[in-house]
């Protein structure tokens, strides 16, 4: 955590010394990372019974009819070539916007235009994991329960908002069930992908077939829940 805050420091420091336009423009980007890592870290160690929080929400929803045996959050499986298109018209669209601002400017740094961009990458990166749920009848965000006998989507009702930022999911809760699989008509497969794992799920007696992704990354609290899931049905995310 120490590591993250200085790093951190040192990225602020020379944003507001640099002169040259790339050199804000990369340390604005780092800034983003190590605030996405320092959240991360947060996350971790802001609620140790994380796996048991995940069950008691997804019981809460699933009845007292069957037993949830692990419970994980996930996403759908991203489309990065439009996820890329996203960011990039959004990046583009702030960037422009903030150039305007900084031409009323005496000094023209390029301040705004930095900002801008920044802001506009991350709403299109937000709009774009919307909208690619919303196609899928899923929120951005899901809560995979497994229970002996069946799969259960739920919802994750984050507050729908671009900024949102928590170090603790504990205020959350699933609402109702989106999607629910049988396990016995339900082919599951995993494949790693760096620090991600993407889980296939195909019903051949529903004819639906559904991409999910959770993290495997040591610094994620979703980690672990991941793994059990995994574990769970029978796969390995080595």
């Amino acid at each position: 955590m120490k590591v993250i805050l200085l790093l951190s420091a040192i990225a602020a420091s020379v944003f507001f010394a640099a002169k040259d336009h790339e050199w804000r423009t990369f340390t604005v980007m780092v800034l983003i990372i190590l605030g996405m890592g320092t959240l991360m870290f947060i996350r971790k160690r802001s609620n140790p019974l994380l796996l048991e929080e995940y069950k008691a929400k997804a019981q809460t929803i699933v009845g007292s009819e069957e037993t949830v045996l692990v419970a994980s959050l996930m996403a759908p499986q991203e489309h990065y070539s439009q996820l890329a298109w996203a960011i990039l018209k959004s990046s583009t669209q702030g960037r422009l916007i903030g150039s305007v601002l900084d031409s009323t400017q005496e000094s023209g740094e390029g301040t705004f235009a930095d900002t801008g961009a920044t802001i506009g990458m991350l709403s299109g990166l937000h709009d774009a994991r919307k909208q690619n749920a919303e196609k899928q009848g899923l929120t951005p965000v899901v809560l995979v329960a497994l229970t002996a006998k069946h799969i259960y989507i739920l919802d994750w009702a984050r507050p729908d908002v671009v900024p949102y930022i928590a170090t603790s999911e504990q205020s959350v809760v699933s609402t109702r069930v989106l999607m629910t699989l049988d396990r016995a008509t339900t082919s599951v497969a995993l494949k790693r992908n760096g620090l991600s794992a993407h889980f296939f799920f195909g019903d051949s007696k529903k004819s639906v077939t559904l991409e999910l992704q959770g993290s495997l990354s040591p610094a994620s609290p979703d980690a672990q829940p991941t793994k059990l899931l995994a574990e769970n049905l029978g796969l390995s995310t080595k």
